[in-house]
């Protein structure tokens, strides 16, 4: 997770121009973690904290809050978020592999857009021996925003971002991103398998296919924006800070200045256009089986 973890990587940008996850996806979370009888709101662990955008929403509803993250930078976006809650906090620089907790201490560990840097064995072994038995885990995410009804907007994107190797395409790490393109698929599945986990649920959403969306509540994620704030949105992507970090001082063209422009030829749009966009998003709970 080395662009994030990057000093020179800006969390204000991210804090600003990421989606805020909807209150109707911790809503969910929290109804199937208290689905359990006996399960209390005790301590919530929110690992790959980021900016603070889930622990944040939810401390109210908890009694203690611990969030992690490997990033100093992040980590202290989330520190300083957290002076404006009132719910105990404990934010610290942790890999969500190892972490420095106590063996059936947490009552709901969550994580949002962050399932694709794990080591997933690890995660899950790490995630069983600090959940108290029956506990929650929970984890989330959205990947490659669409923009809606605008099948060439969606046809320069995909240049830009993944098919133009003079681009954002070679940039992007990996595995982490074909895993996250594939909505944690891979991972979901070693879950569905793991004894050591129950009741597994798995929510996919995808709006560029409706004939697929799902019975069950789907987490929905949809912004309307300019296309200024959707090009800093691009700046905050990992690949934008790798790409950055290889080209300084070179005389190469910004790939996101490239994606203006080529939307700007082909569809007329300028910087203060309002564009909507919807995320292709999934959610994930299990309960951890019930043993001391």
């Amino acid at each position: 997770m080395s662009a994030f973890s990057h000093k020179k990587f800006d969390a204000g940008q991210y804090n600003q121009f990421r989606p805020q996850y909807p209150r109707s996806l911790f809503d969910e979370i929290l109804k199937y973690h208290l689905a359990t009888e006996g399960n209390q709101l005790g301590t919530l662990l929110d690992v790959g904290c980021g900016t603070g955008q889930v622990f944040v929403p939810l401390a109210p509803e908890f009694k203690k809050v611990i969030a992690t993250d490997v990033s100093s930078v992040m980590v202290d976006k989330s520190k300083k978020a957290a002076e404006h809650i009132t719910t105990p906090t404990e934010v610290y620089v942790a890999s969500a592999e190892d972490l420095p907790l106590d063996n059936s201490s947490v009552d709901l560990v969550l994580g949002g857009e962050c399932a694709h840097w794990m080591d997933t064995a690890r995660w899950f072994a790490e995630v069983d021996r600090i959940l108290q038995p029956n506990g929650t885990f929970a984890y989330f995410g959205y990947v490659d925003p669409i923009f809606v009804g605008e099948p060439v907007a969606n046809e320069v994107y995909d240049e830009i971002t993944y098919e133009n190797g003079e681009f954002l395409g070679p940039h992007w790490q990996q595995p982490g991103r074909t895993r996250m393109r594939t909505l944690f698929r891979e991972i979901n599945d070693q879950l569905i398998k793991d004894p050591r986990f129950d009741n597994v649920v798995v929510v996919y959403n995808d709006p560029s296919r409706p004939e697929t969306q799902p019975a069950a509540p789907k987490f929905e994620l949809t912004k309307k924006l300019t296309l200024e704030e959707y090009l800093n949105y691009g700046k905050t992507w990992s690949t934008y800070t790798n790409w950055k970090s290889k080209h300084t001082g070179q005389d190469t063209r910004d790939p996101l200045d490239v994606m203006y422009e080529r939307l700007n030829r082909r569809l007329g749009w300028e910087k203060q256009t309002t564009i909507e966009i919807s995320w292709k998003t999934v959610y994930v709970m299990a309960r951890k089986i019930g043993r001391k």
